[in-house]
């Protein structure tokens, strides 16, 4: 079962968020404080990451560019920011996908199902030697 990390403060979305999530058949883990985040993802080692741009403590752009130093799990912006500048600079960070709120459940669960079969697809070329 594959492991998706909610980083979301508004508790009423992250709720939705794990239903969702859990409904699809994903196993849901998501906080309950923002004082240790990037340790607390990296310590739950999830298959994907979802993560919202506003969260208490550390802004989620920042956040991506810490967890980069240290791991490639994909993650997914789900944010109520709409600039193309908070997408350009999140992307630039490392982000593997950006969705803005409100989002359609059914796009975000494909978007979900479609990082996870890329990075499966690069994990199995590079375990297997195969060409990129």
């Amino acid at each position: 079962m594959k492991k998706i990390f909610v980083v979301e403060d508004d508790e009423s979305i992250c709720q939705e968020l794990v239903q969702i999530l859990e409904g699809e058949g994903y196993e849901a883990l998501s906080l309950t404080s923002f004082e240790h985040t990037k340790d607390d993802i990296l310590k739950a080692a999830p298959n994907l990451v979802l993560m919202d741009i506003n969260i208490p403590g550390i802004n989620g752009r920042n956040l991506v560019k810490e967890i980069r130093k240290e791991s490639d799990v994909p993650i997914i912006m789900v944010t109520s920011r709409t600039s193309e500048m908070d997408e350009v600079i999140s992307m630039s960070y490392g982000a593997d996908d950006y969705i803005t709120k409100p989002y359609n459940p059914t796009i975000l669960l494909l978007r979900i199902a479609a990082v996870l079969k890329r990075m499966e697809a690069a994990r199995t070329r590079h375990h297997t030697g195969m060409p990129r």
